[in-house]
C-alpha cells in the first residue's frame, strides 16, 4: 500500500478566503446594477437609431398626418412622439424583485407591449382597427451580451484578487 499526506500551509487563510468567496457569490447586486445601467444605455441607442440591428418599420402616413395636425408633439421619430415610452424604461433589482440575483428591465406604460411585439389595435376615438408593426425597443444586441459577460468577469476577478 502507498500512502501520502498533504500539509496545507495557511489553512486558516484559505478557509477564510473560500468562506468570503462563497458569501460574495450569493449576492450579485453590484454586477446586476452595473448591467442594468449598461442596458438602459443600449435601449437608449435603440431609440436613437430607431431600431437596431434592423431599422423599425417607418411611421404610417396616418400617424404622420395625426402628428402634423397637432395631435402629437410633431416629432417624426418612431416611438418618440412625446418621449413617455423611452423615459419610462427602468431597471429593477433585488430591492423591488423577489430574487436578489435577478434583474428586470422594462416599462409599465400600457401601450409598450403593442409596440414591442406588434398587433392590431383600435384607433383612438374611432371604430377602425390598425395594424401596429413590431418595433422591438427592449432588445439585447450581441454586443450587450458580451459587455454584460465582461461586467460579471470583472466582478468575479475582483473578488478572487482580494485573496491573492
Amino acid at each position: 500500500m502507498i500512502e501520502f499526506s498533504v500539509n496545507i500551509n495557511n489553512y486558516d487563510k484559505i478557509k477564510r478566503a473560500l468562506e468570503y468567496i462563497d458569501k460574495e457569490l450569493t449576492d450579485f447586486t453590484i454586477p446586476l446594477k452595473q448591467s442594468g445601467v449598461y442596458m438602459l444605455g443600449s435601449i437608449d441607442r435603440n431609440f436613437r437609431a430607431q431600431g437596431r440591428p434592423t431599422s423599425w418599420t417607418p411611421l404610417s402616413p396616418l400617424t404622420i398626418a395625426r402628428r402634423r395636425k397637432g395631435k402629437g408633439t410633431g416629432s417624426m421619430r418612431i416611438l418618440q412622439d412625446t418621449g413617455r415610452l423611452k423615459q419610462s424604461i427602468t431597471t429593477e433589482t433585488a430591492m423591488r424583485m423577489k430574487d436578489k440575483n435577478a434583474l428586470g428591465v422594462g416599462t409599465s406604460v400600457p401601450y409598450a407591449r403593442i409596440h414591442q411585439y406588434g398587433g392590431t389595435q383600435k384607433l383612438f376615438n374611432t371604430n377602425k382597427m390598425a395594424k401596429i408593426p413590431e418595433r422591438p425597443f427592449l432588445f439585447f444586441q450581441e454586443e450587450d451580451k458580451t459587455a454584460i459577460d465582461s461586467i460579471f468577469d470583472k466582478y468575479l476577478t475582483n473578488i478572487i484578487k482580494k485573496f491573492k
